[in-house]
């Protein structure tokens, strides 16, 4: 160390020993708010690359797969059967005289249309 700053230094030298703290070493590279965030967002871009790498090859075997192996027309037919057998068991409840629907719309026309 030069001189001054060891002059300077003295009692504060003192003052680390006794309270344990180590000085700063002086071949230590002092990096700036800047070169460390600067680090962060290196590391958030190559990170996010990865990300997205992944999310590419993901989406494009997902496209490849369900290209060559289509799935659509067998699926339609699934839900249009299911469809038909929903709208039947519907129409057959709602047609059956002791429903609720059909006793509603007896008693509708009878409290509305009475003949005199």
């Amino acid at each position: 160390m030069p001189k001054k700053k060891v002059e300077k230094n003295e009692g504060f030298d003192e003052f680390l020993q006794e309270t344990k703290i180590a000085p700063p070493s002086e071949n230590r590279k002092k990096t700036s708010r800047n070169e460390s965030s600067g680090l962060e967002l290196l590391t958030f871009i190559e990170d996010e690359f990865r990300r997205l790498s992944k999310l590419c090859d993901f989406f494009d075997n997902k496209l490849r797969n369900s290209n060559m192996y289509s799935q659509t027309a067998t699926l339609i037919a699934k839900q249009k059967d299911q469809n038909e057998r929903t709208i039947n068991s519907i129409v057959s409840e709602v047609n059956s005289p002791d429903s609720d629907l059909q006793k509603n719309i007896a008693r509708m026309f009878d409290n509305h249309f009475k003949q005199i």
